[in-house]
């Protein structure tokens, strides 16, 4: 197995930092990782992990489905939860109606669009946000009665 200790920097001395990727998604596949040699060509070598190793750092993907949803607030300056508890949700995309007239706030339970009071992220019509929660942890509030947000959610 060759030992790589060579700091490898780019033209500003900034030190670069290789890749290391597995070609299956529980890391039982081949490891490889990228090295750039000293005429500056990218190469790829192969990483040897012997079967059963403890990999520290390994990073699974656990993500199982998808769900869409939308909610539109019926009276402005009512925050509204997105929806009802879901099934282990990990995720969750929200996207302000691309046919908002106006703002919507995203956020917590006391989420509020009033210009005065803002509290939350002010999403304009077509703007999204990610947040690591379930949609029955994120609300919103118009500032246009009927207006609302779309969302996507991960389980």
């Amino acid at each position: 197995m060759t030992v790589y200790n060579i700091l490898t920097e780019d033209d500003k001395g900034r030190q670069i930092h290789g890749v290391l990727f597995n070609t299956a998604k529980d890391g039982s596949g081949t490891w490889y990782f990228g090295i750039v040699d000293s005429d500056g060509h990218l190469q790829a070598d192969v990483l040897s992990i012997a079967a059963g190793s403890n990999i520290i750092g390994k990073i699974g993907h656990d993500v199982t489905g998808l769900t869409s949803g939308s909610k539109a607030v019926t009276a402005a300056g009512t925050a509204e939860r997105l929806a009802a508890i879901t099934a282990s949700a990990k995720w969750t995309l929200v996207q302000a109606k691309p046919a908002n007239t106006q703002r919507v706030a995203v956020g917590g339970s006391t989420v509020d669009e009033t210009a005065a009071t803002v509290k939350g992220t002010i999403l304009y019509s077509g703007e999204m946000v990610w947040l690591p929660l379930d949609p029955y942890d994120i609300f919103c509030d118009p500032q246009v009665s009927g207006e609302g947000v779309t969302f996507n959610y991960l389980t």
